[in-house]
């Protein structure tokens, strides 16, 4: 099933993603000077995942990413809200289907 055009007219929101190129002297991300917005859904949705440990961590939003073709949201990646607020990625999960992959899952923390 491909993804249909109808489902844009949830994704109200304009999100900023920019992908993180290192780190500096202080062990902080520096991120590339440019960044991409992507059409999105952002809803409050708290909830849980596992971590690469047995620890869980802890998500308070969920933002349906509209991301076509060889687009990468990462965890390392900085996610600006709409109303400018930098929040961090704490997982994402992709759902391809036939014609490849077209949005994200993205959980945001706290």
């Amino acid at each position: 099933m491909a993804f249909s055009t109808s489902l844009l007219s949830l994704m109200t929101s304009t999100v900023k993603i920019s992908t993180r190129t290192g780190h500096n002297n202080y062990g902080e991300g520096t991120f590339a000077g440019s960044t991409t917005k992507y059409r999105a859904r952002i809803v409050e949705k708290p909830g849980y995942i596992r971590g690469d440990g047995v620890e869980e961590i802890a998500y308070r939003h969920i933002a349906w990413v509209r991301s076509t073709g060889a687009a990468s949201i990462t965890v390392s990646d900085r996610f600006t809200d709409p109303g400018g607020v930098v929040r961090p990625i704490v997982g994402v999960e992709v759902y391809p289907d036939e014609d490849g992959n077209h949005h994200r899952k993205v959980l945001l923390g706290y």
